[in-house]
């Protein structure tokens, strides 16, 4: 039986980062091309929850994958992987307000930093726990 080491785990955590992070930029270019499935629509806030979600779990890959990495900002200590998903979230959904096929929402940037906030939470309370 081999013993996994705290470097493997972050290797691993960065590859799977990495999928999932194609795997979110498939799903935004799908968004800007209209391709996401009209049976979506019915589900109520499926929006909303994709949002929480596929951000959420994402800020935990990261902030795993980082090592629980905090940056200094100002007098905060912030997780840097995700503190920069969290600029490039709120980034992309401004963008949207400008795009003619996607529209601006605040609820889904509130719903974008709501998941990382919890997952990030929950993936730096995991890495001290092991």
């Amino acid at each position: 039986m081999e013993i996994q080491t705290a470097t493997d785990n972050h290797r691993l955590y960065r590859k799977i980062f990495l999928f999932y992070l194609a795997t979110l930029v498939l799903i935004d270019i799908l968004a800007y091309q209209q391709m996401i499935p009209t049976e979506l629509k019915k589900i109520p806030y499926y929006d909303t929850i994709c949002h929480f979600l596929l951000l959420g779990i994402a800020a935990f890959l990261l902030h795993r994958a980082c090592q629980r990495h905090c940056t200094q900002v100002l007098f905060l200590s912030l997780p840097s992987g995700p503190f920069v998903l969290a600029v490039l979230a709120t980034t992309d959904e401004f963008i949207q307000y400008f795009s003619p096929v996607r529209s601006f929402s605040f609820l889904d940037m509130l719903a974008n930093l709501s998941g990382i906030c919890f997952f990030t939470y929950l993936a730096h309370n995991k890495s001290k726990k092991q």
